[in-house]
């Protein structure tokens, strides 16, 4: 003899009513405070030069920080100050 199964029903409502309470749920937090409203601003507009013949040039600098010593590394001795050869 073959048992009646029991209807799967209730599995379709659990589900739905939690489908529904996650997108209610979610849907509150991502609604805006009341009275947190600010007045929207424009970004400031970045200056841009315009198109045109400008002068480019290279510098070669040299930082050096004596604050600090600089740890043997390697074949490289400890030295008393750090060097940063720089392009700008």
């Amino acid at each position: 003899m073959v048992e009646a199964r029991t209807p799967r029903s209730w599995r379709a409502r659990l589900a739905a009513v939690t489908v529904a309470v996650g997108l209610v749920a979610g849907g509150a937090s991502l609604a805006p405070a009341v009275g947190a409203t600010a007045a929207p601003t424009k970004a400031p507009r970045s200056k841009v030069a315009p198109l045109g013949r400008y002068a480019v040039g290279m510098i070669s600098q040299t930082f050096v920080d004596t604050t600090r010593p600089t740890a043997p590394n390697g074949s490289a001795p400890a030295l008393p100050s750090r060097t940063l050869p720089t392009a700008i």
